[in-house]
C-alpha cells in the first residue's frame, strides 16, 4: 500500500503531465501562428520541465553517519558504511531498473595520485592525452572501492584532496529515486577542498539540504561555520537539520540536547521546528530492512521523510511548474492580445496599402535592431567593468588579510606544543601545529569576508548593476517605442496616442528574462519586484564567487607541503625557541601563498560574475529579438495570404478566430492548475 510519502510525489507528477499536455497543445498553436522565436524559448523550458528532478544533496563533517542516513532514506545499504570516516568523493544515486555505477575522472586529471585498480589504469591509458578522461561504467559491487579512502589511517582531507575520480553515478531500483529524486552524497566537510567543490557545483543546482550532526558533539563551531559561510551563503535557507544518534542519547539527557540543537540550529533554517530533526539513522535503516514499522515509527525517521517530501513538492515542486507555466502563460498572452489582434486588423486591409506601410516600418525596425545592439554593447562594456571591479575588491580583502595574519597568530594560544620526547615525529607534531593555526586562519578570513561582502562587495556589485539600467534606459524605452509605434502604424496608421505607461525594461523583465537566467526563483522576483527583483535574485550567484577566492587562497594542501618540505624544520631543531620560530614560518608561509594565489583564485571568481552577466545579457538580447521578429513574420504571413486572393484571407481570418479561443482556453487550463497549485499548503 502506497504511503503518503510518495502519494505526496504522484501528485507531483500527475500536475506536471497536466502542464506538459498543455505545454504540446500550446507549441502546435504557436506553430500555426509561426511565434518561431517564442516557440524556441519554450522548448528550453519545456526540456527543463521534462527532465526536471528533485535534487536532495547531504552533507556533513565525517563521523557523523551520514551514509547510513543516506541508505536508512532509501531503504537499502547502497552505500558502504564504516565506523571510519571512508566518503572520498560525491556520490548521485539515481533511478534505473538495473544495478549499475559510472565513474567519473576529475578535469583536469590530478598528476599525483594512488596507484589504481588494472582495468582504471588502462582506461586511463586509453585516453591519456585527450582533454578529459571519459566516464566509465564499473561493476556494482566495486563501488566501495571508489567511493570510500583507500587508507583509513591516511588523513582524510589529503585522501579526499588526491582521488582522481569526481564522482560516482550510482543507478538503483529504489522507489523513492523512480519518483524523479535524486539523492547527492558529499565527502566529508572536515577540509575546505571539498567546501568549495559542494559549494560551487552542487548547491545552486539542488532544491534541499539536508545537514547531518551528531547529538554526541552537536553543532560544533566547525559546523556552525559551514552552515553560515557555504551553505546560507549560498542562497539556502529552508535547510533540514538531521541530529543523529538520538538513540545513542541517555533518556534523561534528551530533553537538553533538543534545546540546545533548536538553540543553536533554530535561527539557521527558515523552516523552524519542522526543519530540525533528532532521530537514528541506523535504528530506521535496520526498521525498513527488518519491515518492522513500530521500529520505524520509534527512530524518529518517518517525521523527516514527512517533512521532506512535504517540502520538496509543495515548496520546490510548486516552484518547479510554477516556473514554465508563468513562461507559457506569457508568450500565450503575446498572441491573444498582440499578434492575432494584429493580423486581424492587417488582414482587414487592402494588400496594396498594408504593403506600403510594411515597407515605411523597415527602416524604423531596422533603427530597433541597432538600437538592440546598441543596448548589447553598453551591457558588454559594462559587464567588462564589473568583471574588473570584481576582481581588484577580491585580491584587495585578499592580501588586507594576509597583512594582518602576524596579529591574528600573535594573540592564539596553540593547542597543542612541541613535545621533543615524544613517540610522535617532530615534523608530524609541527604539521599538526601548522593546520591547527592554518585553521584559525580561515576562521578570521570567513568572520571577516562576511563584513566586507554585506558591506563592500555586495554593495559595489549592486551599484554596477544598477548602471547597466541607468546606462540603457534611454536606448530600452526608445526601443520598445519603436515597437510600438510600428505596431501602430501598421494596424491603424494613427500614432498621436502612442503612450506607454511602462517602461521599457520593467516591460523586458515581465517578458521573462529571469526564466532565461535558470536560477531559482529569479522568474518570479523579475514579475513581482522588476528590475530590483531580478538584480535581487542575481546577487546571491556573484556573491558565491567571494568564498572561492577566500577557500582557493587557504588550501591547506599548498601551505603544508611548502611549510615541511623546505627543510626549515630540519634546521630549527637545535634551537630553543623552535615554537617561536615555527609560529614565524607558518606566519610567512600563509601571508606568501595569500599574496602570491590572489590574483589567479580573484580571476577565476571574476570569470563566474562575467559568466553571469553573460547569461543575462543573452536574454535580454533574446527578448529584444522577439519583439522584431514577431512583427515581421506577422506580416509576412498575412502578406502571403492577402496576395493569394480574398477567399484565402477570409479563411485565415477564421482560423485567427478559431486559434483566439484556442488560446483562451489553455489560458483557462493554465489559471486552474496554477490555481490548484497556489492553493496547496504544507
Amino acid at each position: 500500500m502506497k504511503t503518503q510519502f510518495f502519494d505526496l510525489l504522484a501528485d507531483f507528477s500527475v500536475n506536471r503531465t497536466k502542464l506538459q499536455g498543455i505545454y504540446a497543445d500550446a507549441d502546435g498553436l504557436l506553430e500555426a501562428l509561426k511565434m518561431d522565436a517564442e516557440r524556441k524559448g519554450l522548448s528550453e523550458a519545456r526540456a527543463n520541465l521534462d527532465a526536471d528532478t528533485f535534487k536532495v544533496l547531504v552533507i556533513g563533517e565525517f563521523k557523523r553517519g551520514k551514509s547510513t542516513f543516506i541508505n536508512a532514506l532509501l531503504g537499502e545499504e547502497v552505500l558502504p558504511s564504516f565506523s571510519i570516516p571512508c566518503t572520498a568523493v560525491i556520490n548521485e544515486i539515481k533511478y534505473s531498473e538495473k544495478k549499475r555505477a559510472v565513474l567519473h575522472f576529475q578535469s583536469p586529471f590530478p598528476s599525483k595520485r594512488p596507484k589504481l585498480a588494472d582495468d582504471v589504469e588502462r582506461h586511463i591509458a586509453a585516453h591519456r592525452g585527450e582533454k578529459s578522461i571519459p566516464p566509465m561504467e564499473i561493476p556494482v559491487e566495486r563501488i566501495e572501492e571508489f567511493v570510500v579512502i583507500p587508507d583509513p589511517g591516511k588523513d582524510q582531507a589529503e585522501s579526499v584532496a588526491e582521488s582522481p575520480f569526481a564522482k560516482v553515478d550510482i543507478y538503483w531500483p529504489i522507489d523513492l529515486c523512480k519518483n524523479n529524486v535524486e539523492i547527492i552524497d558529499s565527502p566529508g566537510l572536515n577540509e575546505h577542498g571539498t567546501r568549495t567543490k559542494v559549494t560551487t557545483d552542487y548547491l545552486s543546482k539542488v532544491d534541499a539540504v539536508i545537514f547531518v550532526l551528531s547529538c554526541s558533539a552537536l553543532a560544533s563551531e566547525s559546523e556552525l561555520n559551514v552552515i553560515d559561510d557555504a551553505i546560507i551563503g549560498g542562497g539556502h535557507e529552508d535547510i533540514f537539520f538531521v541530529c543523529n544518534r538520538f538513540d545513542e542519547i541517555r533518556e534523561r539527557e534528551r530533553p537538553r540536547i533538543i534545546e540546545y540543537g533548536h538553540q543553536r540550529l533554530g535561527e539557521r533554517t527558515k523552516l523552524g521546528s519542522d526543519g530540525i530533526l533528532f532521530l537514528s539513522s541506523r535504528g530506521a535503516l535496520d526498521a525498513k530492512l527488518d519491515k518492522n514499522s513500530e521500529a520505524l515509527q520509534a527512530s524518529g525517521f518517518p517525521k523527516l521523510e514527512k517533512e521532506l517530501m512535504s517540502f520538496l513538492v509543495h515548496d520546490r515542486g510548486r516552484m518547479k511548474l510554477l516556473r514554465p507555466a508563468n513562461a507559457l502563460r506569457r508568450q500565450l498572452n503575446k498572441a491573444i492580445r498582440e499578434v492575432i489582434p494584429m493580423r486581424k486588423a492587417m488582414l482587414a486591409k487592402d494588400v496594396g496599402e498594408l504593403e506600403r506601410k510594411y515597407e515605411e516600418a523597415k527602416p524604423r525596425l531596422d533603427a530597433a535592431e541597432k538600437r538592440r545592439a546598441i543596448i548589447q554593447s553598453k551591457i558588454q562594456v559594462d559587464a567588462l567593468r564589473m568583471r574588473t571591479e570584481a576582481k581588484d575588491l577580491m585580491v584587495r580583502f585578499v592580501k588586507d588579510c594576509a597583512d594582518d595574519v602576524p596579529e591574528w597568530l600573535k594573540t592564539y594560544t596553540l593547542k597543542q606544543s612541541l613535545t621533543f620526547f615524544s613517540r610522535e615525529s617532530t615534523k608530524s607534531q609541527c604539521e599538526k601545529i601548522a593546520k591547527e593555526q592554518l585553521e584559525f586562519v580561515q576562521h578570521k578570513i570567513a568572520e571577516r569576508q562576511k563584513e566586507w561582502g554585506a558591506n563592500v562587495f555586495q554593495p559595489r556589485m549592486e551599484q554596477g548593476l544598477a548602471s547597466i539600467k541607468e546606462r540603457t534606459t534611454v536606448d530600452m524605452d526608445d526601443f520598445f517605442g519603436i515597437m510600438d509605434e510600428v505596431n501602430t502604424r501598421i494596424q491603424s496608421g494613427d500614432v498621436t496616442n502612442n503612450q506607454r505607461d511602462v517602461p521599457g525594461w520593467e516591460r523586458l523583465i515581465a517578458a521573462g528574462v529571469g526564466w532565461a537566467l535558470v536560477a531559482p526563483g529569479s522568474a518570479i522576483m523579475g514579475g513581482l519586484g522588476g528590475f530590483k527583483g531580478l538584480v535581487k535574485s542575481i546577487l546571491p550567484q556573484i556573491g558565491v564567487c567571494i568564498g572561492m577566492v577566500v577557500l582557493g587562497v587557504t588550501n591547506p594542501f599548498l601551505l603544508i607541503p611548502a611549510l615541511l618540505g623546505t627543510g626549515g624544520i630540519q634546521a630549527m631543531l637545535s634551537n630553543k625557541k623552535m615554537e617561536e620560530k615555527l609560529r614565524a614560518q607558518i606566519v610567512k608561509n600563509i601571508q606568501d601563498n595569500l599574496r602570491k594565489s590572489a590574483d589567479d583564485s580573484a580571476e577565476e571568481s571574476a570569470k563566474k560574475i562575467e559568466e553571469k552577466l553573460g547569461e543575462f545579457r543573452a536574454a535580454i538580447d533574446t527578448e529584444l529579438s522577439k519583439e522584431v521578429q514577431t512583427i515581421r513574420k506577422s506580416v509576412e504571413a498575412i502578406l502571403a495570404s492577402k496576395r493569394k486572393g480574398e477567399a484565402t484571407s477570409q479563411a485565415e481570418s477564421a482560423k485567427l478566430d478559431d486559434q483566439f479561443k484556442a488560446t483562451g482556453n489553455l489560458l483557462d487550463q493554465l489559471d486552474t492548475l496554477t490555481d490548484e497549485l497556489t492553493l496547496i499548503k504544507r
